[in-house]
């Protein structure tokens, strides 16, 4: 049975994820999310805010009873004023890339990282407008934050090449009707897992129809 850690299964593709994998025999899943877990989409569920460091050792105390062979990161912070503020970079900073980054640390000095694990920084294609290196961008804090997490990710898959485990960016299009299907999601983040440790996909980009201007 492989272990499944969610990061950010409150709302969205985390909790669409987690209902994906949640009652699967082979796996058993535990989420962590800021709300408490209304309806029952895992095995585990604690309810935790991944950018307040200050009490991780609880968090760390709970998901140490397991190994985990795969983990997905879902968590970022939503709801910027466009006004690129110092105090809107270090919330969405530290929800997003340094909560990121000081999770795996943790799992990897507890030894809770499996061997062979698959690690999925979730991102998205509103950070790739290309129109923004000249005119802006509409959530430059949000854009800030992913593409630092990205290079996070990247120094990760370094960090980890003497172990079998793998850090993989998925940067995601817009979901829902005439959209990705979170399913689509679950069977890449499968595929991707399934792959030999020699094989190391660093980023996938995945933009749906209606990411296209015709």
């Amino acid at each position: 049975m492989s272990n499944v850690l969610i990061i950010g299964a409150s709302s969205g593709l985390g909790k669409e994820l987690a209902h994906q994998y949640f009652g699967q025999p082979d796996f058993h899943v535990t989420t962590v999310a800021r709300s408490a877990n209304e309806q029952k989409i895992s095995d585990q569920h604690i309810q935790y805010d991944i950018s307040k460091q200050e009490n991780s050792e609880n968090l760390l105390s709970i998901i140490s009873e397991r190994s985990y062979k795969l983990i997905i990161y879902c968590v970022s912070a939503w709801g910027e004023s466009g006004e690129f503020k110092s105090e809107e970079i270090e919330q969405f900073v530290a929800t997003g890339p340094m909560g990121f980054l000081k999770l795996i640390e943790k799992m990897i000095e507890h030894q809770i990282l499996d061997e062979k694990a698959s690690v999925f920084s979730i991102g998205s294609t509103t950070t790739l407008n290309s129109n923004a290196v000249l005119y802006g961008s509409n959530s430059p804090v949000y854009a800030l934050a992913k593409e630092m997490q990205r290079f996070i990710s990247l120094e990760l898959q370094r960090k980890l090449l003497k172990k079998q485990a793998s850090v993989t960016t998925l940067t995601v299009g817009g979901l829902g009707e005439n959209r990705i299907k979170p399913i689509d999601i679950f069977k890449i983040i499968n595929c991707f897992h399934s792959l030999s440790p020699e094989c190391r996909p660093i980023e996938l980009i995945m933009p749906s129809q209606t990411d296209f201007k015709l």
